[in-house]
């Protein structure tokens, strides 16, 4: 290379740096973003109602969050129940239609349900989870710059996180799980962000899994630091033939 060819791409990739956050810098951003550190962490448990639809059919969703790492979410859709669950350290299911108790969810489904446990999300603390973080570059989504963030997790799943590179909030996410012993691809599309409580949260979900048509969530409403019993978390609250409330 021309030796002046190379100085002048120094200096174009030295300004490309410049230019270019760190990976803690935007991570910091996005927290910020969302209400801060001190609120984000107060939040020690959470409620919250989703609607949606399935072939047509009206879907409310309940989320429950208690720390640490406890969650709970139960389905009620063509009036049959469904509910999956972590309580910290057993992943499991029910479904009243099968009119029989809870059972240990598969150990790929387990290790999502673990992940999604987490209230805060992989980018908070990442480094004591054992989450490794880095920059894959900045591109554009919907005609905005965005922050491609690869994560791979402790357990060795990997996930992309976009984050919109005005606001740093998270915008989509990408990745993949195993479904019967195949690999199925996602891409979920957060929209319509809301303050409660001083932090945001998405009230509008879009995913796509597979070859399928892709399903929007709408947030109904959240619930901040609402007493919520452990034991709603456990496998014992699921009693054949009866939905658990």
């Amino acid at each position: 290379m021309h030796r002046l060819l190379m100085i002048a791409t120094l200096i174009s990739l030295q300004a490309f740096a410049q230019n270019t956050a760190s990976v803690d810098e935007i991570v910091g951003k996005n927290i910020n973003a969302r209400g801060g550190m001190a609120k984000i962490t107060a939040i020690k448990t959470l409620r919250a109602t989703y609607t949606s639809e399935e072939d047509g059919k009206p879907v409310r969703l309940v989320e429950l969050h208690k720390r640490p790492d406890k969650l709970r979410r139960n389905i009620s859709t063509g009036g049959n129940t469904i509910v999956f669950a972590y309580d910290g350290t057993t992943a499991w299911q029910f479904f009243s239609s099968q009119k029989k108790g809870a059972s240990p969810a598969p150990p790929d489904f387990a290790l999502e349900l673990k992940e999604e446990a987490d209230m805060d999300g992989p980018l908070v603390n990442y480094k004591e989870k054992g989450i490794t973080l880095e920059l894959a570059g900045k591109e554009k989504l919907n005609r905005k710059d965005v922050y491609n963030l690869k994560i791979t997790l402790k357990e060795g799943p990997v996930r992309n996180i976009y984050l919109d590179a005005r606001t740093f909030l998270e915008v989509k996410e990408t990745g993949s799980f195993q479904e019967r012993g195949k690999k199925v691809d996602f891409v979920t599309l957060f929209k319509d962000y809301r303050p409660v409580q001083g932090v945001l949260f998405p009230y509008v979900i879009e995913q796509t899994a597979g070859d399928e048509e892709a399903q929007v969530t709408r947030l109904q409403k959240v619930e901040i630091n609402m007493p919520i019993a452990d034991s709603i978390f456990a496998m014992a609250s699921a009693t054949p033939g009866k939905a658990p409330k």
